[in-house]
């Protein structure tokens, strides 16, 4: 659900991924109904890609909550609280 199959990465590319995901929070106004589990789904698919295609790239993701990132399956990463918008979230990056 909304990750590109076109995603394809070499190893040896040294390629940074870079990502504002979706936090589920629309500009003034809130979540839509049944936008929680969506947001799930797109975490855990794109964590699946990153885990297939990703390994060695470095990824530098923002995410609203620890729930995001820890849907993406991915063990490792600094996270690091800012804000972002106006609004609190992680700053999760490391090596995939």
């Amino acid at each position: 659900p909304g990750v590109p199959a076109a995603l394809e990465l070499k190893r040896g590319w040294n390629a940074w991924i870079v990502c504002n995901a979706p936090y589920g929070v629309r500009l003034g106004g809130g979540a839509r109904s049944g936008e929680a589990a969506e947001l799930l789904a797109l975490y855990r698919a794109f964590g699946a890609r990153l885990r297939e295609h990703g390994v060695g790239s470095t990824l530098a993701l923002l995410a609203l909550e620890d729930e995001h990132l820890r849907a993406l399956g991915l063990h490792g990463l600094r996270r690091t609280s800012l804000v972002n918008g106006g609004l609190e979230c992680v700053l999760a990056s490391g090596t995939i």
